[in-house]
């Protein structure tokens, strides 16, 4: 195996992903009226931007040594772990009460409480790691 071939090729998952979201019953969603379809860019799991989130969430975990973790912090620490690697999302993907939610780690967070589908379908493209070498940068990666 080459090392730094195999270097250049995990560098690509800092780059990210554009996951394609499905909604809740499994059809494709699109940017508001457009025929645009609805992505979220990730980062993956072998990227630097995932070294950094688990470097927080293991912080996280370790401020609250001898404590017991419900499981709502739990989930909480687990949203705000895909919300930092998370890179982006196109302007007016998302409303909240009619508004634009810009993207944010803290709007991510927010996104994935609140939509669980989502979240799912962002980590399963983090770990798409065929779709970060593939030539378009885009995946399908859904559940």
């Amino acid at each position: 195996m080459d090392i730094e071939k195999t270097e250049q090729q995990l560098a690509t998952e800092d780059d990210g992903i554009d996951v394609e979201i499905m909604g809740a019953t499994g059809e494709p969603e699109f940017i508001g009226d457009t025929d645009v379809p609805l992505t979220i860019k990730v980062a993956g799991t072998y990227s630097k931007r995932h070294r950094r989130a688990e470097e927080w969430q293991r912080k996280q975990i370790l401020a609250k040594r001898g404590k017991q973790m419900s499981g709502a912090e739990s989930i909480r620490m687990q949203n705000e772990f895909v919300a930092r690697c998370t890179i982006s999302w196109p302007e007016g993907a998302f409303k909240l009460k009619g508004e634009s939610l810009p993207f944010s780690v803290e709007n991510a967070t927010l996104l994935y409480s609140r939509l669980p589908h989502v979240q799912e379908q962002v980590e399963a493209g983090m770990n798409d790691h065929a779709g970060f070498t593939r030539k378009n940068s885009s995946s399908s990666a859904s559940t």
